[in-house]
């Protein structure tokens, strides 16, 4: 396991090796380093959405920088057993503006 957060709900997050060493390195190579803003986005992010293409799937994004272009995030895609309280990350990539959100389920006041 490379880490294990809680996020502000109170979820108990993993992310497994496998996940960030097999696909997210490989996949999304812009997040090498970033390991520690993937943890952030995780226990102090900014917005936590549910997924519009999967219920069990929650998107955290936290701000990592701010342009004349726009807000850039750190996503966090986490698959979520709600009952349980727990989740696992899918995967972590840059994204600029919130537009993969669907329905809003925390924001940070």
């Amino acid at each position: 396991m490379v880490f294990g957060a809680k996020d502000p709900r109170g979820y108990e997050i993993q992310l497994t090796e496998a996940c960030w060493y097999n696909h997210i390195l490989i996949e999304h190579p812009e997040m090498k380093g970033r390991v520690g803003e993937v943890r952030r986005a995780i226990e102090t992010p900014d917005y936590i959405y549910q997924s519009k293409r999967r219920r069990s799937s929650h998107l955290y994004f936290r701000e990592v920088s701010r342009s004349l272009s726009g807000v850039e995030y750190v996503l966090v895609v986490v698959a979520v057993r709600q009952r349980a309280k727990k989740g696992y990350i899918q995967t972590a990539f840059l994204v600029e503006g919130l537009s993969k959100g669907g329905k809003l389920l925390w924001k940070k006041t």
